[in-house]
Formats: structure tokens, C-alpha cells, sequence
């Protein structure tokens, strides 16, 4: 008994490679767009409905089936069908989900006779053809538009660019054109300010030299006046100096009489006096020779007296011998007193002889 096995759906072809652009905010949004409504054609894909077969076939498909012959399903879509929540549906989608059938299951498979499949088979590639050409022209015409767009953008920028290089010209036409107009205004205005202040100065310039002429003139006559008052001054200081010589001339006269009259005064006093002083010297040098003979005499008296002789001893026994003092014995006397160590009361000389008058010269 030979098993009939069921056909493999091809795989998809590959599709060809997009040159990848940078990515914008339009070709992200794109993009999405595009995946979502992938999915949601994946998601609504028309399958034909197949035939009923009777129960002996079907116990002999299941028998002659084996685990290659059955398609293999993604196991996050039997994942979603299984455990997703159809509460999570809104009633459009509801509607949509069972206005069109689900996909193909295991049972569905093995009941379809190889025509039915055939056809569904043909209807899926053709669909899935379509899908391809749709994605094509689609992508095609967003190039197109992307390209366009790009072209809008520089035209646009393009034009800003020239707007904007007029508008920094115009500014900068504007900017030189003020800029020559403030600098002749700024030449006009110091021109007139130079022109005001040359008749300010010329002004001024007379008037300093009118005032300076002035100046001149006053100080000429105060000058003059000046003069004038210094030689009155001279005349009356000179006039003034002659009283005051004069009056000074008598007065040096009158004292240099009042001085010879003193002087002759002081001259007699002084004769008077010198007159008395020799007298009185002449009489005390008299006096001072009586006193000095008399003195002699008693000295020459005193000279033969007994004391004398005494006072003569003791002033020779006060002085050195000639040879050292030899003691008489072997033994010293307990208090030895030695020559020029006496007391001062015995090294005293008596002052018994007067002294002699002071002169008077």
C-alpha cells in the first residue's frame, strides 16, 4: 500500500536588496507602516474552504502520515491563537477575523484532496506575487516621492540660499552705504565745529588782545604812577633823613661834649684817687718796714733762747741716721716704734715764729 504524501509549499522568494538612504522621520514612519500591514496581510489571508471526505479516508491519511509530511507552523502564531485574549479584539477586527477563515491546521490539511490544495496552493503564490509588485510600486513610488521631495528641498534651499546672499548683499550695500553716510556726517560735523571753533578763537584772539592792550596801558600808567610817587617819597625821605641828620649832628655834639666833660671829671677823680693810693701805700709800707724790723728782732731774741735749742733737737732727731739702728741685745722689745713711723703729734713743728704780712703790692 504506497502512503501519498502532500506537497511542501515553497518558500518565498528571496527580495531584492533596497540601497539604504539615511533614515528620515518620513521612511521611519514608512517603514512601520509597511510592516504593519505585512502582518495584517498575513494575519487576513484568504484560505478556500475544502470539501468534506468521508471517514475512511481520513483514518487512512492519518495512518500513512508521518511527521515530514506534516507542515510545519510558527509556534508564536499557535502561541497567540492559543493563549492571545480575544477580548483584546474591537468589533471591527472581530468582524474582519470571522468574515475571513483561519489558516490551514493539521486536520484541515489532511482532509484536502491535492486539487483543493493545488488551487489554494496557486491563490497564495499569486497573492503573495501581487504582494510583492504592490511592495515594489510602493516602495518605487516612495523613492520617487523621497525623490522629489529631496529635489523640492534643494530647489528650496537653493533659492533660500540666494535669497539669503541678496539679503546679506542689500545688508551689507546698507551697512556700507550708512557707514559713508555717517562718516561724510561726521567730516561735515568737524568741519562745522572746526569752522565755529576758528571763529571762536579769532574771537577770542581779540578779545585777549584787547584785553592784553588794556593790560598794557594799566600797567604803563601805574607804572608811571608808580614813579611819580616813589620820587615824592625820595624827596620827602630825603628831606626827612636831612632833619633827622641834623638833629642827630646836634645830638653827637652835645654829647661829645657831656663825654669830654665826664671824662675830664673821671680824669681829676682818678688823679684824686691816685694821689690818695700812693699815700695810703707810702704809709703802709712804712708801717709794714717797722713791723718787719721789730719781727727781726724778736726773731734774733728767740734764736738765743732755751726753747729754741729744744725745737732745733727735736727737728734733727727727726730725721734718718746714717747707719741702721744696731739693737744692744738678743731680744727685741715687745713695741719697737721705727724712724719716721712717730706720732704725728711729735712729726708736728711748732709754729711759734709769725708769719710775715702780706704786702700790699
Amino acid at each position: 500500500m504506497m502512503t501519498k504524501t502532500l506537497p511542501i509549499p515553497p518558500p518565498d522568494p528571496p527580495k531584492p536588496p533596497i540601497a539604504k538612504k539615511p533614515p528620515t522621520p518620513t521612511s521611519i514612519t514608512s517603514a512601520k507602516s509597511t510592516k504593519s500591514s505585512q502582518s495584517a496581510n498575513k494575519r487576513t489571508q484568504i484560505i478556500p474552504t475544502t470539501s468534506k471526505s468521508n471517514s475512511i479516508d481520513q483514518k487512512r491519511v492519518a495512518r500513512t502520515t508521518t511527521p515530514a509530511t506534516i507542515p510545519k507552523r510558527n509556534s508564536a502564531a499557535i502561541r497567540e491563537r492559543a493563549f492571545g485574549p480575544r477580548a483584546s479584539l474591537n468589533g471591527k477586527e472581530r468582524q474582519r477575523t470571522a468574515s475571513t477563515p483561519s489558516k490551514p491546521t493539521v486536520n484541515m490539511v489532511l482532509n484536502n484532496n491535492s486539487e483543493s490544495y493545488n488551487m489554494w496552493l496557486e491563490r497564495k503564490l499569486e497573492t503573495d506575487r501581487k504582494k510583492r509588485m504592490e511592495e515594489r510600486e510602493r516602495q518605487k513610488a516612495e523613492e520617487e516621492r523621497k525623490k522629489e521631495q529631496q529635489d523640492n528641498a534643494e530647489r528650496a534651499f537653493r533659492r533660500w540660499q540666494e535669497e539669503n546672499q541678496r539679503r546679506l548683499h542689500e545688508e551689507r550695500q546698507r551697512k556700507e552705504r550708512e557707514k559713508r553716510e555717517a562718516e561724510e556726517k561726521r567730516e561735515a560735523e568737524q568741519k562745522e565745529r572746526r569752522r565755529n571753533a576758528e571763529k571762536t578763537f579769532e574771537t577770542w584772539k581779540k578779545r585777549q588782545e584787547e584785553k592784553l592792550r588794556e593790560e598794557r596801558i594799566r600797567k604803563r600808567e601805574e607804572q608811571r604812577q608808580r614813579a611819580q610817587s616813589a620820587q615824592e617819597e625820595k624827596r620827602r625821605q630825603r628831606s626827612e633823613n636831612q632833619k633827622v641828620y641834623q638833629k642827630w649832628v646836634e645830638q653827637s655834639l652835645q654829647r661829645q661834649r657831656e663825654i669830654k666833660q665826664m671824662n675830664l671829671e673821671k680824669e681829676l677823680a682818678l688823679r684824686k684817687q691816685e694821689e690818695e693810693e700812693r699815700a695810703f701805700k707810702e704809709a703802709l709800707s712804712n708801717e709794714a718796714y717797722q713791723l718787719w724790723l721789730e719781727m727781726k728782732k724778736k726773731e734774733k731774741t728767740f734764736s738765743q733762747s732755751l726753747a729754741y735749742k729744744i725745737l732745733d733737737f727735736d727737728n734733727e732727731a727727726k730725721k734718718r741716721w746714717p747707719t741702721p739702728w744696731i739693737p744692744t741685745g738678743n731680744t727685741v722689745p715687745r713695741r719697737f716704734v721705727g724712724t719716721g713711723n712717730r706720732r704725728r703729734t711729735i712729726e708736728k713743728p711748732l709754729n711759734i715764729v709769725q708769719q710775715r704780712a702780706k704786702s700790699v703790692y
